[in-house]
Formats: structure tokens, sequence, C-alpha cells
């Protein structure tokens, strides 16, 4: 009986480190997908005074999303003005990209992004970049922002309204967190009442009588 809770016991032991190890993986997957990030990369050669360049490609929004971040920096000198957007292919609906603007609503769908430059003054030779980040949330919950509709062009107040984050919430991951510290508790409680059982069975310990003993008896 002891030698099969002890084998119990370690068969939930080994249970509790597999649960562990799954709520770990679901977690660290559930936040690597709660958003997706798009880099803006853009560079211009030999731009001079009054020209203007423009780059674009494409990118998939699989569902709805809003725009959680936009990250820009510009290098290079002269005076120019930077302008990115969204535009969708669908619709023909643009969202303008920018820091500070956040919580326009994206439907899923083909998307174009642009970049372009218009340069007022530069000197000879110069080069200009861009470079940053955009960042799309699911839209499943309530966080808040302020932005542009894709869907009507119209500036919109976004805040309470259901955007932000994926449908995971981690509920997964937690009840396996739960379920392993259980397991691993039980482990523990058959560890011990085996070791006490086998310390119960154990027959007492007795010790030979030494030469003085002997010599001193009557």
């Amino acid at each position: 009986m002891t030698n099969r809770r002890r084998r119990t016991a370690v068969v939930s032991l080994l249970t509790a480190v597999v649960l562990a190890l799954a709520s770990l993986l679901l977690s660290a997957g559930a936040a690597s997908a709660s958003t997706s990030a798009e880099p803006l990369r853009a560079r211009f050669d030999n731009l001079v005074p009054g020209s203007t360049a423009a780059t674009s490609w494409s990118l998939w929004l699989d569902r709805a999303a809003v725009v959680a971040e936009v990250t820009i920096v510009q290098s290079g000198p002269g005076e120019v003005d930077w302008d990115v957007w969204l535009r969708h292919r669908d619709t023909g609906t643009t969202t303008p990209v920018a820091p500070g603007v956040t919580g326009a609503q994206l439907p899923a769908g083909a998307y174009d992004l642009h970049i372009s430059v218009a340069v007022t003054d530069i000197p000879p030779s110069a080069t200009n970049a861009l470079e940053g980040r955009i960042v799309f949330a699911a839209a499943t919950d309530g966080a808040t922002g302020t932005g542009q509709d894709a869907r009507t062009g119209a500036a919109a107040d976004t805040a309470g309204k259901p955007h932000g984050a994926l449908a995971y919430t981690g509920a997964t991951g937690l009840s396996l967190l739960l379920a392993a510290l259980a397991t691993a508790l039980v482990g523990l409680v058959l560890l011990l009442g085996a070791r006490r059982r086998r310390e119960d069975e154990a027959p007492p310990c007795t010790t030979a009588p030494t030469t003085a003993d002997r010599r001193r008896a009557p």
C-alpha cells in the first residue's frame, strides 16, 4: 500500500509539472496573440525642394481590429511633411496613421498601407527616412481611444466601445495553473502519508547488549 501511494504521489507531481508548463505556454501564446504589429519603414534619397515621393504595401487583417498604438520616428534634414494612412481595398475608406491617433475601428480585410513625403526645402543629395510601427488589437472589449472610423471616415470617440483585446481572456491558462497546484498538493499529501505509514510499520529499533552490559548483569 505504501509503495502504491508513493507511485501515485509521483504521478501527481509529474502531472502538476505538465499542467504548470501548459499554463505558461498558453499565457505566453495569449500575450503574443493579443496584438499584432506592422512595421513602418520608408527611405527616400536625392529629394529636391518641391518634390514628393511615396511607397505602399499591402497587409491583411483577419478579424475586426482597432489601432491600439502608433509609433513614428522621422530622420533626415530639411523641411518635409510625412503622411501615413491605411486604405481598405473593398470600401476605399482611409484611416490616418499618426502618433496619438488610436481607437480607429478597422473591419477585417485587405488594406494598403501608404507612406508619402512632400518636400518644402532640403539640401542637395539628402536622405530622409521614416520608421515606426502600428499596433492592431482585436475589437472585443472596452478599451478607449479616439480616432477616425475607417468605415465612415468620420472622427469618432470610441470610449467605452467594444474593442482592445482578443477574445482569449486567459481563463484557460488560469484553470490549468489551479489544477496544477491542486494536483501538486495531492501529491505532497500522498508522499507525507506514505512516509508516515512507513515509519509506523517499521520494527522498533533494539540495541544488542555490549560486553560491559553482560559483565554488569547479575
